[in-house]
């Protein structure tokens, strides 16, 4: 009898959906068969998502109401990619069975899954996603390392919830782009840990994510902070938000927020 081990199934989940995706990441995270490496609710973070972990698996949802782009935007683009790996790629949406799934089945993915369907359900979905499981020449190497290091750890978890909690807090909307990037430019200083100002470049990180210049990313964190500032009661901003303000502007500006949420993170965790 063969010892060999069979290395989990790597998933990219780009899902909008909170309660679907903790329904994923609860399944997965019980299984040893399958191993999720991220997920995203941005169509152009998958693709560079895709780009850099080469996940043997990608669950796509059509329509991110909630999210940015489409799922339909991330399928052209990736099938316009010309990766060199060949992932399993999954359709997981509302969109009603009909000419879009035709449409979808040539060359753009590979298993297509109804939400509204009465026998679905997640682990359906994951079973039949193992079952799938293509092997070929072109498989990328095992992700033995990627399934247990930060992105499965639970302190990358405990990161991630605190972070979103902070910027809910506050009123950042999730469907503003600077959420998005002011998400990702507390997590690199919280995981970078600058040790001088001259280290603090996270809207640098941003823009370079993003193949952006930082003034378009500081724009899209100033439209973000400046509407929560405007709708959000004062005395939720008031108690989530202590540092101080320049009364000239009325609201912090990308830097100062990063850093006050950098600080106060830090020292929670």
């Amino acid at each position: 009898m063969s010892n060999t081990k069979v290395e989990p199934m790597s998933i990219l989940l780009l899902e909008d959906d909170i309660h679907i995706c903790n329904a994923f990441e609860s399944l997965i995270n019980i299984r040893e068969d399958v191993c999720l490496v991220a997920q995203t609710n941005s169509s152009f973070e998958a693709i560079k998502l895709a780009k850099k972990y080469r996940p043997e698996c990608i669950i796509v949802d059509l329509e991110l109401h909630s999210g940015y782009g489409t799922g339909f935007e991330f399928l052209t683009e990736l099938r316009n990619s010309n990766l060199d790996f060949e992932p399993l790629v999954v359709v997981n949406t509302r969109v009603k069975p009909g000419i879009v799934y035709d449409g979808i089945h040539e060359g753009f993915a590979d298993l297509i899954f109804y939400k509204q369907q009465p026998d679905y359900s997640i682990e359906y979905v994951i079973n039949s996603i193992v079952f799938s499981r293509k092997k070929n020449s072109n498989a990328p190497p095992p992700f033995e390392i990627v399934c247990g290091n930060n992105l499965r750890d639970e302190e990358a978890k405990r990161l991630t919830k605190l972070i979103n909690a902070e910027l809910d807090a506050v009123g950042i909307k999730q469907t503003l782009r600077g959420r998005e990037y002011l998400f990702y430019g507390i997590k690199y200083m919280l995981e970078e840990q600058p040790k001088s100002s001259r280290d603090l470049s996270p809207l640098n990180y941003v823009a370079d994510k993003y193949d952006m210049f930082p003034s378009s990313v500081s724009r899209g964190i100033h439209t973000a902070i400046n509407d929560a500032w405007m709708y959000t009661p004062i005395e939720d901003i008031e108690e989530n938000y202590k540092a101080r303000v320049n009364s000239d502007s009325g609201s912090p500006t990308a830097m100062e927020f990063i850093k006050y949420y950098y600080l106060k993170i830090k020292n929670l965790l």
